[in-house]
């Protein structure tokens, strides 16, 4: 595990391994099931969000979930001046993530929660320009 300062930025948290791996595992995951999309604003996307929330919801619980989640959100908005909507988005699906991973026990639990959500409209696939918080 990396040591962390109080200095370092909230980008700092996606260096610890646990977080890392789950993160690198939701990419490859979605890159599998959503080959040739961009994976940014789209279904792709969102299903990511979905299940590295879930799956961090799983091995460290909801708290430090959404905890990371809004600082994965913190250092979009610091190093690319993510816009409003596209924070909307993720938070939404990363709220949802959180959700499935609660009652979730595998890893497998939380793909189909996700796709699922995905599939009934539960997780949002397009930011709404100039939006705010949707929740």
């Amino acid at each position: 595990m990396t040591d962390l300062s109080v200095h370092d930025g909230p980008e700092s948290l996606f260096r610890l391994t646990g977080i890392r791996s789950i993160y690198d595992e939701a990419m490859s995951d979605t890159q599998q099931i959503f080959p040739g999309e961009a994976l940014h604003n789209d279904r792709g996307d969102a299903y990511r969000h979905c299940l590295a929330s879930c799956e961090m919801t799983r091995e460290y619980g909801a708290t430090v979930a959404q905890y990371i989640g809004e600082a994965n959100e913190m250092r979009g908005d610091y190093l690319h001046n993510q816009p409003c909507g596209e924070r909307a988005m993720d938070r939404q699906n990363n709220f949802r993530g959180c959700e499935y991973g609660v009652v979730s026990t595998t890893k497998e639990q939380c793909q189909a929660s996700c796709m699922t959500g995905l599939m009934t409209g539960a997780l949002v696939i397009s930011p709404a320009p100039g939006s705010g918080y949707l929740y």
